[in-house]
């Protein structure tokens, strides 16, 4: 189990951060999601072995939350 945190630009406030609790959530692999308006970021814990961070990313853009690079 890993923790990365991706830098989005797009999260502006408590909606933002429960849709992408939501989209996350429920991914096999994903252990927690702790998005940050305040931050402008989320921190995902996740089991590398099931997942890539290029996965997450993608998850990420689905739900209309462009990651920064």
């Amino acid at each position: 189990m890993i923790t990365t945190t991706l830098k989005v630009n797009t999260i502006h406030c408590e909606n933002c951060e429960e849709a992408i609790r939501s989209a996350l959530s429920d991914v096999p692999g994903v252990a927690a999601v702790v998005p940050s308006a305040e931050r402008s970021d989320v921190q995902i814990s996740f089991d590398d072995g099931k997942l890539a961070e290029a996965q997450l990313k993608a998850l990420l853009r689905d739900a209309g939350f462009q990651p920064v690079s």
